[in-house]
């Protein structure tokens, strides 16, 4: 869902999934798991097209 938010421009939204998504993969698989990375990386490129660098960079 967050994807879909993401391509339809809707940052702040996608960016609030991505949030969750990756606080509760991280909770529960670990935060060096392969889903959890995963997450870390949508968080990462959401926060870019909003042009937050510096926040995406310390992920």
């Amino acid at each position: 869902l967050a994807s879909v938010l993401q391509d339809q421009g809707k940052y702040d939204e996608a960016e609030k999934l991505n949030r969750r998504a990756l606080e509760g993969r991280e909770k529960e698989l670990g935060v060096q798991h392969p889903h959890a990375l995963t997450s870390v990386s949508n968080l990462a490129l959401v926060l870019q097209e909003q042009g937050k660098y510096k926040e995406a960079e310390k992920l």
